[in-house]
């Protein structure tokens, strides 16, 4: 273009920049003053937002660790199975269920397990100045039954989350000292839809209080609903009504002498506020207090100063628009060479909105692809694509947001029908308030035959590598080899490791000199490659690639060829770290047994350090819930040639359990023998506990807990079919509960539930445990005796029909049973084995009740 030349799109322009100038010129004096009045109260406003959502984030944060800490006490198989069989639980198991929940919560304070009274079962404390937790003593144990936030528990339904208030611990009706600022959060725990207890966590938030009160050059408080202040800058400041002190207001909530009504003005010219807190007793407000502003410090003259130079630089500005109107004039202009220069360049460059709708294409992005342009920018991005390649420009827009420049590989479908493979190299910008995707696309066609060559040809070299020797060696720190290995020695022609510390060889020490200055400066060296000509057989030169590494004032170093082994080294190394980021567990032993490879998630999941576990015996991790026949099948299998798989119950570092679905493969060596197991398994605790659950489920009768009537019948068939194969005689005894309907009707169902649990708990306490006790319906149970004749299941019966009538208790009527006994004899099946035994069982109540008979 030529000098002083300009269009009507420029002048145009120009005069647009003109008046933007006289405009600024205006406002920008005006609003100089309030400029220099507001920059700094923006500046704390913005400050102080920032600063006290990372206070509120990490404030909620700790909360629903809390309630994740709470929901799985609630539903862990010990307490459940505690609060369904109290006295045949070890309360000491109980006791370090909780303590292996709690441990890892370092905020946690108190952990504690209530019964619906109040009374505490279980509680776990943590020392406030050491950490150390502590089981308190049963005997110290104390009934909460008038705190309030018993009585808070006791109105929630369903499993809903109870929060406290904020405020101090107190035990013993006195403020805990050092002040324990606590939060507690409790969950009632149910048992078939009853109420049985609760779980109460206490939650220190002294480190929160802390960092409020390092929070630098900006002051934090944290106040209720009415100003009240809780935490204040000092301890002198806080807990003024927690300690029975007047209320301490904050100064800056005073205003006309009245208090700010914080729940409807968040923001005053003096502070800012945050809901941090809120329960149906209390709404607390994280304050932030506004620093002195500058313009109120500032003297008259130094105010004039300033005036001065904001007018100075409205001058500069001026002068910058100025030039910059000329400058955009002349930027107009050339767009249109930019455009024809766009449609020059090799590479296709195309502009899409959010849709993925074109809004510029230059002539190689349409024409490479066989089409027009206008027909070109009526496609869309996504049309564009091959179905290998779809993408969503939602998803890519949003990557683009964190990444500036992402450049990933695609197929465009041409207007043929084949596929133009390209590279493509993806920007964000904003056009007119939106966001476009600007992509430059590079036909890649040939680069990918290339790399299909590069393939084929790290194929063959990976083959010659996997071939090749690898030389071993270790040097002091003074230079001298300590170990060799043959190879290394075979790579040099020498017999042993003192010719390679004499004189014979000042090729090769000449060689190694550079390269063991290299790792005792940087204490590690890879890939340093160098040449050497073994003096002994006169042989031209060999080159070899040298990686060495310090350990323990020591040099350990590896040689080889570097045509045979580059890449498979190359290629371990990516194995090795593939293998340490994969999600399974991951372990190797040797043909002893002894583990020489864990990878990360194998750590994560044990809790077991690499140097804690290496060289040890995989029984470390052993339970001790599986039996011997377990361990022999699994090594059976294992030296067989074959692979194992099964549930393994295994035990962290820090003594919990947890089940992982385990395979172990032999691996053999070129000769066939094996050489070293490898397992990998995934952890299916979850999975196996809910299976359990539900089998105990199917299994079991949800009153009593005994077996039901479906388990009773698949246990007789077994015995059935080894009576039928060996002779093995067991007895069924058939019992029901005299005159049970009278106790229904007159003391209620409820009782009559009582009665039979309790004679179930009678028959389960005194039966062997190689017996089969189920509940056939309603009052009628049936007792098989395994491995027992005619009279020795008498003798039972009679025992069982002894201990129901002596048993009294105050919360049902005293009852008896009538029991009827039966031998298992050939021709019988199950229904006329227990028809047998029902038949006497009735003979029994014919007899007069609470009786035993027998049919043979």
């Amino acid at each position: 273009m030529a000098r002083g030349y300009r269009s009507s799109t420029q002048k145009k322009v120009f005069w647009l920049f003109s008046l933007l100038f006289l405009v600024i010129l205006i406002g920008f004096g005006t609003a100089s003053l309030r400029f220099l009045h507001q920059f700094v109260i923006n500046d704390f406003y913005n400050e102080s937002f920032f600063v006290s959502r990372l206070f509120i984030k990490n404030f909620d944060v700790t909360l629903n660790q809390g309630k994740d800490l709470v929901d799985s006490v609630e539903l862990s198989p010990v307490v459940q199975h505690f609060f369904k069989a109290p006295d045949k639980t070890d309360r000491t198991f109980l006791e370090k269920a909780l303590l292996s929940k709690i441990i890892s919560f370092k905020n946690a304070s108190q952990l504690r397990l209530l019964s619906p009274n109040g009374m505490e079962l279980v509680r776990i404390d943590r020392k406030f100045t050491t950490g150390k937790l502590v089981i308190v003593p049963r005997k110290a144990l104390q009934d909460k039954s008038q705190r309030y936030y018993h009585q808070a528990v006791l109105k929630l339904k369903g499993k809903a989350f109870y929060f406290s208030n904020f405020d101090l611990n107190i035990e013993h009706n006195k403020v805990v000292e050092p002040y324990e600022p606590t939060i507690r959060i409790g969950q009632k725990i149910y048992l078939d839809k009853r109420f049985v207890g609760y779980v109460m966590l206490n939650i220190n938030l002294a480190h929160f209080i802390e960092s409020l009160r390092n929070a630098g050059e900006m002051d934090f408080f944290v106040t209720d609903q009415r100003g009240h202040i809780l935490i204040g800058k000092t301890p002198q400041e806080s807990w003024h009504e927690n300690l029975g002190l007047p209320a301490n207001v904050l100064p800056v909530l005073q205003h006309d002498g009245k208090t700010v009504d914080l729940t409807k003005n968040f923001y005053g010219n003096d502070f800012r506020a945050e809901p941090l807190y809120v329960t149906p007793d209390q709404k607390l407000y994280l304050i932030s207090s506004k620093l002195p502003s500058l313009l109120n410090q500032v003297p008259s003259t130094v105010a004039m100063e300033l005036l001065t130079s904001f007018f100075m630089l409205l001058v500069l500005v001026a002068i910058f628009i100025w030039a910059l109107a000329l400058r955009v004039s002349k930027w107009i202009s050339e767009y249109e060479l930019r455009s024809k220069i766009l449609d020059k360049v090799s590479d296709s460059v195309y502009v899409y909105d959010a849709k993925g709708q074109f809004i510029y294409a230059n002539q190689q992005a349409w024409k490479k692809r066989g089409y027009d342009e206008q027909a070109f920018k009526q496609l869309n991005i996504v049309q564009l694509n091959t179905p290998e390649y779809k993408r969503s420009v939602k998803d890519l827009i949003a990557d683009l947001r964190y990444v500036p420049n992402k450049v990933f590989r695609a197929e465009h479908m041409m207007k043929t029908g084949k596929h133009l493979p390209v590279e493509v190299s993806a920007s964000l910008f904003e056009m007119e308030g939106s966001e476009v995707v600007l992509n430059v696309a590079r036909d890649i066609g040939e680069q990918l035959k290339h790399e299909k060559l590069l393939i084929n040809l790290e194929q063959r070299y990976r083959q010659l590598m996997d071939e090749s020797p690898v030389g071993i060696f270790e040097m002091s720190d003074d230079y001298t080899f300590t170990y060799a290995n043959k190879v290394f020695l075979d790579l040099f022609h020498v017999e042993s490791i003192g010719q390679l510390n004499s004189d014979e060889l000042p090729g090769l020490r000449k060689m190694l000199v550079p390269f063991v200055v290299l790792v005792h400066e940087n204490h590690m060296v890879q890939d340093f490659e160098c040449d050497v000509t073994c003096e002994k057989q006169a042989l031209s030169k060999r080159y070899f690639r040298m990686n060495g590494v310090m350990r323990n004032q020591k040099m350990i170093a590896t040689c080889m060829d570097i045509s045979q082994q580059r890449e498979q080294a190359l290629m371990n190394q990516l194995w090795t770290q593939l293998i340490s980021q994969i999600e399974d567990l991951i372990m190797v032993t040797d043909l002893s047994g002894k583990i020489t490879y864990v990878n990360k998630a194998f750590t994560q999941v044990t809790g077991y350090e690499e140097k804690d576990v290496l060289g040890q015996s995989p029984k470390i991790l052993s339970s001790g819930q599986q039996s011997l026949d377990f361990y022999t099948c699994l090594w059976r299998t294992l030296l067989s040639g074959k692979s194992f798989r099964d549930i393994f119950i295994n035990q962290r570092a820090d003594g919990s359990v947890y089940y992982e679905d385990k395979t172990i493969t032999p691996v053999c060596d070129d000769e066939g023998e094996i050489s070293a197991f490898v397992s990998s398994s995934r952890v299916v605790t979850e999975q196996v506990l809910k299976e359990k659950a539900l089998k105990h489920q199917a299994e079991h009768d949800a009153l009593t807990g005994v077996y039901n009537r479906y388990t009773l019948n698949m246990r007789m068939a077994q015995l059935m079919e080894q009576f039928k194969k060996d002779g093995t005689t067991f007895c069924v005894i058939f019992f029901d509960i005299d005159h049970f309907k009278q106790v229904n009707d007159i003391y209620g169902h409820e009782v009559g539930d009582i009665v039979l649990k309790q004679i179930a708990e009678i028959v389960d306490l005194h039966s062997r445990h190689s017996d089969v006790f189920a509940r056939w319906g309603g009052e009628e149970f049936v007792l098989i005796v395994c491995d027992s004749d005619l009279e020795q299941a008498m003798k039972v019966a009679e025992t069982l029909r002894a201990r129901i009538a002596e048993f009294h208790s105050d919360s049902r009527p005293d009852v008896t049973a009538s029991f009827g006994v039966s031998q298992v004899k050939e021709g019988d099946d199950l229904e006329s084995l227990i028809k047998r035994a029902d038949s006497a069982m009735y003979q029994a109540k014919q007899n007069g009740r609470n009786q035993v008979y027998s049919l043979t």
